[in-house]
This record gives structure tokens, sequence and C-alpha cells, in this order.
């Protein structure tokens, strides 16, 4: 096995545990056999279902109630979020994410968050004090929140022009052959 099947292994075990629990030997060498044969955007799909249980889970997380019927981890005036998150800078390994992934989560959510008119995503980034907040304004409840969740999830195609994005923005800008692949040069 490659590195790149073994990365894609292992990245596909992730992305079924938390539905699945552990996976067994028969699955295993299915997975093992499809690996191989599996495009980039099968990789992004992977990643994507990852993205989107983590989102999912920490929407949970967000809306948990306590005893009295308030949010616990939410502060009810200013609607910050008061925990670490998938998305957050540091966040991506509590919640079972590689670092790179939680940067592209991150990177998927300020791209809905641009795009969103009139009402922005169920989380979204507030600049002024550089912290992320939930959006209780249009989302009152957890039941709004995973409606837009399941709505608007993130695709294998989203998951893969971040990533590519991404990737290129972190190529050393004196590469090798770079200069032949700029724009306007002369392929000869």
């Amino acid at each position: 096995m490659n590195t790149d099947t073994k990365t894609l292994m292992a990245t596909l075990e992730r992305s079924i545990a938390p539905t699945f629990g552990r996976v067994n030997e028969n699955l295993r060498e299915r997975m093992a056999t499809a690996a191989a044969s599996l495009s980039r955007l099968g990789m992004a799909k992977a990643e994507a279902i990852l993205g989107n249980d983590a989102l999912a889970q920490a929407v949970a997380l967000l809306y948990e109630l306590d005893a009295r019927g308030r949010l616990v981890n939410v502060d009810p005036a200013t609607w910050l979020i008061r925990v670490p998150m998938p998305f957050g800078r540091n966040g991506g390994p509590l919640w079972g994410l590689k670092d790179w992934e939680g940067r592209i989560l991150r990177s998927i959510l300020f791209a809905r968050q641009e795009k969103a008119k009139p009402a922005t995503p169920p989380l979204f980034y507030f600049a002024e004090n550089k912290r992320w907040q939930l959006n209780l304004g249009d989302y009152p409840d957890i039941q709004s929140a995973n409606a837009y969740l399941k709505r608007c999830p993130i695709t294998p195609e989203s998951w893969l022009s971040h990533r590519d994005y991404h990737t290129a923005k972190r190529q050393p800008k004196g590469r090798p052959g770079a200069w032949r692949n700029r724009p306007g040069a002369e392929q000869g």
C-alpha cells in the first residue's frame, strides 16, 4: 500500500467511525480494495463527511441547555461561543479533525458567511471582536440550525475547492518550474 492509499484508508476509517463505531475487518479489506481506485473527489467526500459531522456535533454542543433551560456554551447576551470549535484556530484536533481539516472547515464557513444574504449561517465570525458567534437571531433553536445544516451540507466539491486553494497558497513561491506555469508565460 502506498502512502496515499494509507492516508485515504485512515481518512475513510475516521469518516465512518462516528456513525458506525469500530470498523470490522471485512469492511477494512473492502476499503483497502476501493481506496486504491478512489479519486481526489472520493477523498474529498470522506473529508466532507468529517466536516459535516464535526459541524453537527458542534451545533448540538452549542444548543446544550442547563436545568433552567439556558444555553451553557454560548453567552446569551452576546451570542459568543464559549467552547473550542472544530473550525477554531486550535479546535480541530479536539473534535477529531486534523489541523488542516479545521482550516478548510473555517475557510468554508467564511465563504458561506460572505455569500449569505440576507441571513447568515448558524455559526458566524464577528470581525470586531475576532470571535465566532452562534446566530440565535435566525436560528433560535437546535431544530432550525440542524435544518440549515441538512439544507446546506458541505459538498465534496466545495471541500476539494477550498483544499486546493489552501494547498496552492502554501506552495513555496520559488519552487522549481513555477515560472513555466505563470499566467502569460510562453509555452515552448
